[in-house]
């Protein structure tokens, strides 16, 4: 079976730009913490995150632990649903998917998980 190719910033390109700006201001995450996460979203490895932004792994390794202390997170998992999380908590918030629709709405990416 052939490895599955990655689209360009899957996880990333959910979100606006504005809307990962108000997720890392509700989590209280640095410019560092949130490209990680946008990376996480992405389903990158850790040596991939690294030679994007040109940092050592080991760097890269201590980013995620810190994201993970952050965020009471256990896994890469665990992040992704805690900025879902928060992400549904924001006021007027949009995701690529219903940025044209005229309409000024939150979204709900899938009510029935249970992340708290």
């Amino acid at each position: 079976m052939e490895p599955r190719k990655k689209s360009a910033n899957p996880g990333r390109r959910l979100y606006l730009e504005t809307t990962w700006k108000q997720i890392a201001d509700a989590l209280r995450l640095s410019h560092r913490e949130l490209e990680i996460a946008q990376f996480v979203f992405d389903d990158l490895s850790e040596g991939e995150i690294a030679e994007s932004l040109g940092l050592s792994v080991h760097t890269v390794h201590t980013y995620l632990k810190r994201l993970f202390q952050k965020l009471g997170a256990r896994s890469r998992v665990g992040v992704v649903c805690c900025i879902v999380a928060t992400q549904r908590d924001l006021p007027q918030c949009q995701t690529r998917g219903n940025q044209d629709d005229g309409h000024q709405q939150s979204t709900n990416l899938d009510r029935t998980w249970d992340v708290t």
